[in-house]
């Protein structure tokens, strides 16, 4: 993925699109949509589902416009749903679960790929609850993406 900030700060991803929704019908329509445009590009490339689910972030975002019909005044949000690539193989302290290993995974690589994505993401919060003056957001597409998000008083 292409990605930069632009002048007003902005994080943008080349060739992502924007779809207008009015309603949850409306968005969960474009999130079907979606997962089944992907499933069916991974497989006319002859690419695993499961290997790709396991090495890719998901990062959905609603950009929320509210008009308060009284005052006229409108409100601008933001919600970001992530899904990060391996995140299901670090322990987790309070589960009792049995934890995923590189063995049990079985791929060495994407043990390595989820765990360098990761360390990166606790990096930036690392750095952030620290109060550091820089903040490593562009050592990954991930805490780039989420950058906006991850900073000021979030």
């Amino acid at each position: 993925l292409e990605i930069e900030t632009n002048r007003d700060g902005e994080t943008t991803v080349h060739g992502l699109i924007s779809v207008e929704a009015s309603s949850f019908e409306d968005v969960l329509n474009v999130w079907i949509q979606s997962l089944k445009a992907r499933k069916q590009r991974l497989a006319e490339q002859n690419i695993d589902f499961e290997d790709y689910e396991a090495n890719c972030h998901i990062i959905s975002t609603l950009k929320i416009q509210s008009t308060n019909t009284t005052s006229g005044l409108t409100t601008l949000g933001k919600v970001q749903f992530v899904d990060l690539a391996g995140s299901d193989l670090v322990p987790r302290r309070s589960s009792g679960k049995k934890v995923s290993t590189p063995e049990s995974v079985g791929v060495e690589s994407e043990w390595k790929f989820a765990n360098r994505s990761i360390a990166t993401f606790s990096e930036v919060i690392t750095a952030r609850s620290q109060f550091h003056r820089s903040v490593p957001y562009r050592n990954a597409t991930i805490t780039h993406l989420l950058s906006d998000s991850l900073e000021a008083d979030t």
